[in-house]
């Protein structure tokens, strides 16, 4: 199993510098993200550079914070596969397979979900075909359980992929209700290609492992290793902080040292 970290664990940090830190740490690779990508003004020609040199692989999580593939505004929802299609040229020549993306979500909390599920599937129909012409896979992430979210239980994406079948899923551990199995639910879910992991408490999701409430067995561990995805340490911090505290959370429960996780 290999793991990643996600470029958002460095924030407002030089790319180089980031590349530097995960491959000092001896992971494999690094999540890219859209939003900081584009707001740091990552270029392709130095991404692909700092991979070489190295030698880290990449995944890419495409545009999520004020887009909605299921918007009920036509514009919006055009902008939103806009982005996506954006990102899937961006995969394809940094040769990364699949992109993660946030399925859409209502625009407000008590409207019936037939609508959205509709304008849902409009967008999907167009990034079913980018995603067939461009040759990168287009990964759902399960997200968390909030009131205007539509995706949040395994069945919920499970559905999509009976229509969709090429699409791949993302499964986030911090989305998962803190009460909830999340073993079952990673049993649940089909096609993964991609895991993401932090910890949750009641106020918030994405703190470090082990600093937060979610029921994190060892054997979870082990259905996690099964799945034979990238496994991407998530959060958002402006320092080494969260990164450390992830690190020291997989070392002092030997998850790291006894090659759940494989090491270069």
């Amino acid at each position: 199993m290999k793991l990643y970290a996600a470029t958002t664990l460095f924030w407002g940090q030089p790319l180089e510098t980031i590349f530097q830190k995960v491959h000092d740490a001896e992971l494999q690779g690094i999540e890219l993200w859209m939003e900081q990508m584009q707001l740091e003004d990552w270029s392709l020609p130095k991404i692909k550079q700092l991979m070489q040199q190295y030698n880290l692989a990449v995944s890419l999580h495409a545009r999520s914070w004020d887009l909605n593939l299921a918007s009920l505004n036509e514009e919006i929802r055009k902008a939103s596969v806009h982005e996506v299609i954006n990102a899937l040229y961006i995969a394809k020549a940094l040769n990364c397979p699949s992109v993660t993306i946030h399925p859409g979500r209502k625009m407000i909390a008590s409207h019936s979900s037939i609508f959205y599920e509709q304008a849902m599937d409009e967008s999907l129909k167009t990034l079913y075909k980018a995603s067939e012409k461009t040759g990168v896979s287009i990964s759902l992430e399960l997200l968390e359980k909030l009131p205007k979210e539509l995706y949040v239980e395994p069945e919920a994406l499970n559905r999509l992929l009976e229509k969709y079948p090429l699409f791949k899923t993302t499964f986030d551990i911090a989305h998962i209700g803190l009460q909830d199995n999340i073993e079952e639910k990673l049993c649940q879910l089909r096609n993964i290609d991609k895991i993401h992991i932090s910890d949750a408490t009641e106020q918030k999701f994405h703190v470090a492992l082990g600093t937060g409430q979610l029921l994190l067995p060892h054997t979870l561990w082990h259905r996690i290793k099964e799945q034979n995805v990238p496994v991407v340490l998530e959060g958002l911090c402006y320092d080494n902080t969260m990164f450390t505290q992830h690190l020291n959370y997989l070392k002092e429960l030997e998850i790291i040292n006894n090659e759940l996780f494989s090491y270069k």
